[in-house]
């Protein structure tokens, strides 16, 4: 997902598409960017409390990690081998996620030293832990997207030696998501994330198998289809959803098949809509959830700092918190640009570490 967006679809490897390359998008797929947009902001939202109450909450909970690692997925390229491979995934999620770590320790270090509160057990003993994140918590989905990305590196490569890769892929995929599920479920958790990685790696299969093997952001449906389908599916997913937490891969009160259910088909209805949406670009909302989608990094890792504050700093009613949200989104029409020119190594606009290909 915050890899920008191909030229073209790239990541064949060994595994062949049946979309040829003449069929392949050459531009960037604008409607992605919207999916992307409304993620985020439903992220942020999340993370500020301004969540939906009930079944509906649920239901929003069951795709929003989901729909992250599926776009994800969408965008997946082997490049030259495995080590441009893992020098593009360190440039665009490692680096972020280190530099950003140690930011928000250093912020909240200052913090708790002004306040005079006992470092040693708000600080230096999350370190071993998951909580390692807890100031600027988003961030996981960082390192964790790397280790799924690995994952799914190897299992093309696994695949590609059988007769039927697809096929190969699709249960390995499989196989080490239950793996990932089951782990879950018995409260077994791994370091860095690795965990969760396996949970999702169906997830971001799915989002590559959808470009490479489908004409879906090909050919885009007819809005008189798209909103009824997004409704539909919506409507299941609702009707099946369990609450889901992936960052510390809490799927306890989830059924295995239900979860990568509403996963897929919440994430699906978001893209039919943000394809009914991109008809509407020319409003000036859309090209603004748009161009937050486009650089959704930048919200990520930035958004639980600035609203983490305000939350310590004042408390507000619905109301009130609403209009702050507002107020802090419209910002990032400055932050995003400062940060693009100014932090780019460490928003994943510009590499840190450069490959030559021989």
């Amino acid at each position: 997902m915050y890899e920008n967006q191909q030229i073209t679809m790239g990541g064949g490897g060994a595994i062949e598409s049946p979309i040829s390359q003449a069929s392949k998008p050459k531009k960037r797929i604008e409607y992605i960017d919207i999916a992307k947009g409304i993620c985020i902001i439903l992220v942020a939202m999340n993370h500020y409390g301004l969540t939906l109450e009930g079944q509906m909450g649920i239901m929003l909970q069951s795709f929003r990690m989901p729909l992250y690692f599926i776009l994800s997925g969408l965008f997946f390229s082997k490049y030259s081998g495995f080590k441009e491979f893992t020098v593009k995934k360190i440039n665009k999620l490692l680096i972020p996620f280190l530099s950003f770590l140690l930011f928000s320790f250093i912020i909240f270090l200052a913090i708790h030293i002004v306040k005079h509160d006992e470092i040693g057990y708000v600080f230096f003993d999350k370190i071993y832990s998951k909580d390692v994140v807890m100031y600027d918590g988003p961030i996981w989905f960082l390192i964790c997207l790397f280790f799924c990305g690995i994952l799914f590196y190897v299992v093309t490569i696994i695949s590609g030696k059988f007769k039927k890769p697809l096929l190969i892929l699709i249960i390995l995929s499989l196989l080490i998501g239950c793996c990932g599920y089951f782990l879950g479920k018995n409260n077994i958790n791994i370091p860095l994330w690795v965990d969760t990685a396996m949970t999702a790696l169906p997830f971001y299969a799915f989002g590559y198998i959808l470009r490479n093997y489908t004409a879906f952001l090909i050919k885009q449906i007819s809005y008189r289809i798209s909103l009824p389908l997004c409704v539909i599916l919506l409507g299941i997913t609702y009707f099946f959803a369990s609450p889901i937490g992936m960052w510390i891969n809490f799927v306890i009160k989830s059924n295995i098949i239900t979860f990568y259910l509403c996963g897929t088909l919440g994430t699906l209805a978001i893209l039919l809509l943000s394809q009914c949406l991109d008809k509407l670009k020319k409003f000036y909302t859309i090209k603004l959830v748009s161009y937050y989608g486009r650089y959704s990094i930048c919200i990520l890792v930035t958004h639980k700092l600035i609203l983490g504050t305000i939350s310590n700093i004042t408390h507000f009613e619905v109301t009130g918190k609403i209009f702050i949200f507002i107020i802090i989104m419209a910002s990032y029409l400055l932050i995003i640009p400062f940060m693009i020119k100014f932090t780019p190594h460490i928003c994943a606009q510009k590499d840190v570490i450069k490959y030559q290909r021989r």
